[in-house]
């Protein structure tokens, strides 16, 4: 004996059936199962993964710092004697236009 199944009987027991299924979920002890499986999986994923290390571009030696303030200081004292060499080898304003020029004129 077989028995015909309707869709339409088939989706009017549905309602019934998803009761059913979420007091079965409900139940203290399945729960529990539940909870232990899901720790147990996570568990594994956790020793089977591998922990990643934030990448460092390169690893500081104790004088970088130190050596970083030499260079800066270096380049700051060029700067300075760069200057000062351009203010010596610009010519230096006079006060009057006629000072230091030679005039060759009869009077």
């Amino acid at each position: 004996m077989s028995t015909n199944i309707n869709l339409p009987v088939l989706l009017a027991q549905l309602p019934h059936l998803a009761k059913l299924t979420s007091a079965e979920q409900t139940r203290p002890d399945t729960q529990a199962a539940f909870s232990q499986r899901l720790a147990r999986e996570e568990e594994k994923r956790r020793q089977e993964s591998v922990e990643e290390v934030e990448k460092q571009d390169r690893p500081k030696a104790v004088g970088d710092e130190k050596r970083k303030d030499h260079r800066r200081d270096q380049r700051m004292r060029e700067r300075e004697r760069k200057a000062d060499e351009e203010k010596e080898d610009a010519p230096a304003p006079s006060k009057s236009p006629w000072s230091g020029n030679i005039i060759n004129r009869k009077i």
